[in-house]
């Protein structure tokens, strides 16, 4: 089936905290169908060159064959508000009947940072007649809210590497385990990993990767060792770790704060990060990514990251069960089967329906 795709320029685009690996590897995976069309935003360098690249190509959208075919659009669109864009999608949709209209979700940004653009950000996700969600979860706020399109559940964000390129296969030993944390490091978005001495426990230590980490903020007993940012397409095999942790906000006891409670919804990248690395997953059990960990035995879901310990308890054993099972998702996600997955299943539906 003909694939129309609006791709967006993030080429260097947050280098080193991967806001624009997810995009890129969906691009990357877009290319591998031999039946797809581009149309890019923001070509340019100026200003006035980006305006007009941006008109042209919304307008080229418009230009489309009007035949049984998908055009695919990612959400949120980086600069642009979603009321400029809400018209284009009306038109196409007005003009070219045959053409179906697919919306995969990055964020949700009413959940994440501006709740008052709640309507707006609904309206735009309405028009399409497709929607790629994170999760059941996600899903579930997405229809609860009003949003009626017919949606496809991820599950897991592909994260493409270099397969020619050898990991990081650190040996096991339960006497001295590494948890590894990769992101946004500041005190006001992690300001947990600050905290971490008094998770108390001397078999765990932590390894760092990101922007903005406070040196001075951190005391002896937290165990941390920072190896500074990373480019997101290297960390997978630079990290010297056992396991990866997926956390957020201020606290040990809970993920709080606007961040923390994103993590009740959301499929955050990091868990593809890790999985690709071959890493077994530390999650917060409320959060949404803790049944799919659960049923693929990806890892330990707990309350609080007091409950660290019993990390350490595990036996080698059983370790190497976690690691065998992260290993066989990797070999999925690794190579783009989720997303596939996920088109392939809009393209089923839109047959049986013409049928």
């Amino acid at each position: 089936m003909k694939k129309l795709f609006l791709v967006q320029n993030t080429a260097n685009i947050y280098r080193y905290n991967a806001g624009s690996k997810a995009r890129n590897d969906i691009y990357s995976i877009i290319k591998q169908y031999s039946d797809v069309d581009y149309v890019w935003l923001y070509k340019g360098r100026s200003k006035f060159s980006k305006l007009f690249s941006l008109l042209h190509n919304l307008h080229k959208i418009r230009l489309f064959e009007n035949k049984k075919s998908i055009f695919i659009a990612e959400h949120p669109l980086m600069n642009l508000k979603p009321v400029f864009f809400l018209k284009y999608i009306k038109k196409m949709k007005a003009e070219k009947p045959a053409v179906h209209t697919v919306c995969i979700i990055h964020d949700i940004e009413a959940l994440r940072y501006h709740p008052d653009e709640k309507d707006e950000e609904l309206s735009l996700l309405n028009q399409f007649d497709y929607i790629i969600s994170h999760n059941q979860i996600m899903t579930r706020w997405l229809k609860t809210n009003g949003v009626t399109p017919k949606i496809v559940e991820l599950e897991l964000f592909d994260y493409l590497i270099d397969p020619s390129r050898e990991k990081n296969n650190k040996r096991y030993d339960p006497d001295c385990i590494r948890i590894a944390y990769a992101g946004n490091l500041a005190t006001e978005k992690s300001g947990f990993l600050y905290q971490l001495h008094q998770v108390n426990n001397k078999q765990l230590r932590y390894s760092l990767y990101g922007a903005h980490f406070d040196k001075t903020a951190v005391v002896p007993e937290c165990h941390i060792d920072y190896y500074g940012k990373k480019d997101p397409d290297d960390l997978p095999f630079c990290m010297n770790a056992d396991y990866g942790l997926i956390w957020d906000g201020p606290e040990l006891n809970a993920c709080t704060g606007m961040m923390g409670d994103y993590l009740k919804y959301n499929n955050p990248h990091k868990l593809s990060l890790y999985i690709a690395a071959g890493l077994p997953v530390i999650v917060w059990s409320k959060s949404a990514i803790s049944g799919f960990v659960e049923k693929n035995g990806l890892g330990f879901c707990i309350n609080r990251l007091t409950d660290l310990d019993q990390v350490s308890r595990l036996s080698s054993e059983k370790y190497a069960e976690i690691k065998n099972n992260v290993n066989k998702m990797s070999q999925r996600c690794t190579h783009g089967y989720y997303f596939k997955r996920a088109i392939e299943s809009i393209e089923k539906d839109i047959l049986e329906v013409k049928q």
